[in-house]
């Protein structure tokens, strides 16, 4: 009789991407949205978000958004989302309430400035309001290079 045997390659980031929770660090978070690269996940309390890869060929932006952060000035980090490479190779970032969420318009109370419009066009609009209501961008591979 032959043996019939199956080898499964099962990448981390593969399938923790096509999850509705993950957990990390002990830590539970929800699926929240997705990228083109990456998928977004949430914390209970609404302060960090998890970026998972959905393929590891796209680690890349990952590795590309830890350097950035890394290598930025004091002046530049008060414009970005604060961000940390974990061990897996995922990223920790603090949550920022985004413009294509209803509930920010509400929160807001207000309106964008014109500084912030243009600032959020020269990030592809990949920014969001953090607690004190500063706007910041949240997905740094295009960064005010409109």
């Amino acid at each position: 009789m032959e043996k019939i045997e199956q080898i499964l390659n099962v990448n981390t980031a593969t399938v923790e991407s096509q999850a509705d929770v993950i957990l990390v660090n002990g830590e539970v978070f929800t699926y929240k949205n997705s990228g083109l690269t990456r998928r977004v996940f949430v914390n209970k309390d609404k302060t960090l978000v998890i970026k998972v890869p959905t393929d590891k060929y796209y680690q890349r932006h990952n590795d590309n958004e830890a350097k950035l952060w890394n290598e930025a000035s004091d002046e530049e980090k008060e414009q970005l989302a604060e961000t940390k490479m974990l061990a897996n190779g995922y990223i920790l970032q603090e949550f920022l309430q985004t413009l294509d969420d209803p509930d920010t318009a509400i929160n807001l109370g207000r309106t964008l400035t014109m500084d912030e419009i243009y600032f959020a066009g020269s990030c592809r609009n990949d920014v969001g309001f953090d607690t004190p209501g500063r706007l910041k961008c949240y997905d740094y591979d295009e960064i005010k290079k409109y």
